[in-house]
């Protein structure tokens, strides 16, 4: 568990993974009110990077007096992304007013499903039209010469 004060402050980690082509990134982060202390009237920022870019930012939820709600956001890289490669960055800034409790940060990254181009899959029926009339033309030779 990290705070960040009432005098607003950044807490970050540069990681070391890059970001990748046709990926699914979910940044998931506990955000908690103390009972004690006004929840910082500006809130709070979670924020996903690549390198110096801001890929995606959440200020939601709010959460209720001393309990602790859970802020995600998600960002969706496709391969001709221009950030590819740079180191990522997670941050999680609080803003003046008050103090914001975090907890269980999680970054996950899935693999999207690529979506094949047309002309692949105009290439790959052809082929798949051609070895079938090969494999019927062969069977069609072989129950000829069965006959006798």
């Amino acid at each position: 568990m990290a705070y960040s004060h009432t005098d607003g402050g950044t807490i970050s980690q540069i990681l070391s993974d890059v970001l990748t082509a046709n990926t699914l990134y979910t940044l998931s982060v506990s955000v908690g009110d103390r009972l004690d202390q006004p929840f910082p009237g500006l809130g709070y920022s979670i924020n996903l990077l690549a390198g110096s870019t801001v890929l995606a930012s959440t200020s939601t939820p709010v959460p209720l007096d001393g309990l602790f709600a859970t802020a995600t956001v998600q960002f969706q890289t496709f391969a001709d992304h221009p950030n590819l490669g740079a180191a990522l960055q997670i941050q999680l800034i609080t803003h003046t007013g008050g103090q914001v409790n975090y907890d269980n940060v999680l970054l996950d990254a899935q693999g999207a499903h690529v979506v094949p181009e047309p002309s692949g899959m105009i290439l790959f029926g052809t082929g798949l039209l051609a070895f079938l009339g090969c494999k019927r033309r062969r069977q069609s030779r072989a129950d000829e010469c069965d006959i006798t």
